[in-house]
This record gives C-alpha cells, sequence and structure tokens, in this order.
C-alpha cells in the first residue's frame, strides 16, 4: 500500500471519531395538575438550560395527567419545562391538517389550549433531572 494510502485512510479512522459525543439522558415519570386536576390531553417538553446540550430537548404525551419518557428522556442536569394542555369543547370539526381537497375528510372533535403561557411559551418552570431513574417527578400548576 502506498504511504499517501496509509496516511488517507489514518485520517479518516481518526477523524470519525472525532464526533462529540452526546449528553446523558434519564428516564422519567411524572403527574401534572392544572388548578387542582389532571391535565386530560397535552405536551410537556424539557429544555436543557445548558445552551451546549439545548438541541437535545424531549418532548412526550400528557394522557390522563400522566406522562413518561423510557427512551431519550430528558438530559441530565437542569431543564427548563414548558407544559401543554388541551381541553375538548365538544364541539366537531373537520380534521383538514395536511389533507388535500381530495382525500377524505374525517370529523373530529375539537381541542382548545387552556394552559396559560407562563407554563409553556413563557415558562420559567425548572427541574434538575438525575442520572437514570426520576420517578414521580410531579408538576401542579
Amino acid at each position: 500500500m502506498p504511504l499517501s494510502r496509509f496516511c488517507l485512510i489514518s485520517c479518516i479512522t481518526l477523524l470519525a471519531g472525532c464526533g462529540e459525543a452526546p449528553p446523558t439522558r434519564a428516564t422519567i415519570t411524572g403527574l401534572v395538575t392544572y388548578q387542582g386536576k389532571p391535565i386530560e390531553q397535552g405536551d410537556i417538553i424539557f429544555q436543557p438550560t445548558d445552551k451546549a446540550w439545548s438541541k437535545f430537548y424531549a418532548q412526550g404525551k400528557i394522557i390522563n395527567g400522566k406522562y413518561e419518557f423510557v427512551e431519550r428522556g430528558p438530559v441530565v442536569g437542569t431543564n427548563r419545562v414548558e407544559v401543554h394542555g388541551y381541553k375538548r369543547t365538544g364541539k366537531k370539526r373537520l380534521d383538514l391538517a395536511g389533507k388535500n381537497l381530495s382525500e377524505k375528510v374525517e370529523v373530529m372533535e375539537e381541542v382548545v389550549p387552556y394552559i396559560p403561557p407562563e407554563f409553556n411559551e413563557a415558562s420559567t418552570l425548572t427541574t434538575e433531572i438525575s442520572p437514570g431513574e426520576n420517578l414521580d417527578v410531579n408538576f401542579n400548576l
């Protein structure tokens, strides 16, 4: 093998291992309530406050007040928390999301957001995530 080819292969091998290791993530479960009642359906987002890891957020569903991250949970450390809750209005509407005019349109139950911005877009909620399991990390809004 010529020396130049050997050098090229060696450089490629060395550079392949130079990527930044992903952050440590944790398992987390808990309950989310608003004004003392479980949030029937919604989303919860954990955003690392460390700017180096901010792209490694975790987003999951809240169902009957419960949420759970088993895989790809929040990054270990301090996380900003956003809670989005939706409630049924009792009205029906057409589900046009992502549909072409030629596609069959379904009728669905209308839901509207009801959690104030101070718990989602303008949230100042934070929590500390420890390595391993974080059980019963509850948010009473």
